[in-house]
């Protein structure tokens, strides 16, 4: 009976994997653990050990992440991605076939590693060195999968090989995994989450996997997008409503009361979806086109498909809308302020408005005729308007002023408010404008494969 083997993996193999370094490998690796070896005093004990997590960092974390960012990328700049998304595989062979075909050189390097881990751990009950072995797996298989969705991402906005966007996904996936990897080893961490402490390597064994997987579907529906496949926005929305609750889970720190801790949450995932928003803005492609089809399909009251065609920058503020008014109903019940309240509910409401002030400048930029650098020029004003102005106002101790630039939480958040939403309806005239101006003409209807 034959086995079938994915082509893509198995392209990957063809390409990665050499008698040469078959045997090269393991034995560079056997030179340097045999130095240590010679260095630790012909010793067999925690310090090989440690070398051997090391050695998988370097090996199968920062250099798989960066075969992973690049293994799209590359086929980009040598022109061989088109032909790869007309042929016959589907997106969960691609998703597969890159994720671990590109990086299979550096697993095989890695396992090398973790076996001299296991070998060489001291005063380690063998089920908790194997749940190491497990967690380091996981970290390298999230840092390539952040590198490669990383990467799938830009293309939605740049289709071009960077060596500066491929070493920003490398940082990226290395930031993200890294401290994770380290946090894990150490058995007098207890993570304390809902109130209830875990075990340190259970918790982050099970947040790994978690995530891992999240991953791995974003990477499966981007690979979707670009087979020109449908791909609704559902699984982002499902994806970020699961980190505001696993993040808000972490909140229970001793300086707030029993009644607080609820709020406290709500808040911090107030602020949370606010960044999110920001991320999702910036990295999502601002496709007049797109806006249009959903325009269309309103327009023939095509309500599940408009629907399934909206940004995903549209949902992320959605639910930055919905907490804003959660947060302003739980706080009158939890937060001791006394006076204070009606500025943090006025603060929170402020919020709002900027956020979506600003995503009216950056769609602003991002409609006009000529938008390449458009985010770049979004990011320069927005390093004026929340820090420049303000800091020279500050200097000039005018700081009522400053109600103009960013949310203010003291006796000033009802103008700061007022601000906000003066300001959006400015923007909000500016974008239109732009809009009929570059964008003005019949719109057409452009469904999707598989989609009617």
């Amino acid at each position: 009976m034959r086995i079938k083997i994915n082509p893509e993996l198995q392209r990957n193999i063809w390409l990665e994997i050499s008698t040469h370094r078959l045997i090269g490998m393991p034995l560079g690796l056997a030179a340097l653990f045999l130095l240590v070896f010679f260095l630790n005093q012909l010793k067999v004990d925690n310090s090989l050990a440690g070398f051997g997590l090391g050695f998988f960092w370097a090996i199968s974390i920062l250099w798989g992440s960066r075969l992973a960012s690049e293994s799209v990328l590359s086929e980009i700049k040598d022109r061989t991605w088109d032909s790869q998304r007309m042929s016959t595989l589907g997106p969960w062979s691609m998703t597969w076939g890159k994720l671990l075909g590109s990086t299979i050189f550096t697993w095989y390097g890695g396992i090398f590693c973790l076996l001299i881990y296991g070998f060489s751990a001291e005063n380690n009950p063998a089920y908790r060195t194997i749940l190491v072995i497990i967690i380091y797996i996981l970290g390298g298989l999230l840092s390539h999968s952040i590198g490669l969705l990383a990467s799938l991402t830009g293309l939605l906005k740049k289709r071009i090989y960077d060596r500066s966007l491929t070493a920003s996904y490398l940082v990226l996936a290395i930031i993200v995994v890294s401290p994770v990897l380290a946090i894990s080893v150490q058995d007098e961490i207890k993570p304390y989450w809902y109130g209830t402490n875990f075990d340190n390597l259970v918790f982050t064994l099970g947040s790994l996997l978690i995530f891992t997987t999240w991953a791995v579907i974003g990477i499966y529906r981007l690979m979707r997008s670009e087979l020109q496949l449908k791909c609704s926005p559902w699984v982002w929305v499902s994806f970020q409503i699961f980190l505001l609750f696993y993040c808000a889970g972490f909140i229970n720190s001793p300086m707030f009361k029993s009644t607080e801790i609820l709020p406290a949450r709500v808040v911090f995932s107030f602020a949370l979806s606010v960044a999110l928003s920001y991320l999702t803005i910036f990295s999502d492609k601002k496709d007049a086109v797109q806006i249009r089809r959903v325009m269309q399909y309103m327009k023939n009251r095509l309500w599940r498909m408009a629907l399934n065609h909206l940004p995903y920058w549209v949902f992320s503020l959605s639910i930055v809308f919905i907490l804003s008014l959660v947060a302003i109903y739980v706080i009158n019940e939890g937060y001791d302020i006394k006076d204070g309240v009606s500025n943090f509910q006025l603060f929170i409401l402020s919020v709002l408005f900027f956020l979506i002030r600003d995503i009216g400048i950056i769609l602003f930029f991002n409609f006009a005729k000529n938008h390449k650098r458009a985010d770049m020029a979004c990011i320069f004003y927005f390093v004026v308007l929340y820090g420049i102005l303000p800091g020279i106002l500050a200097t000039l101790d005018i700081h009522s002023i400053t109600v103009l630039f960013w949310p203010r939480f003291d006796d000033l958040a009802g103008f700061s408010l007022l601000a906000g939403i003066i300001e959006v309806f400015i923007f909000s005239i500016f974008v239109l404008k732009r809009w009929r101006v570059n964008f003005a003409g019949e719109d057409i209807l452009m469904p999707i494969a598989d989609e009617i």
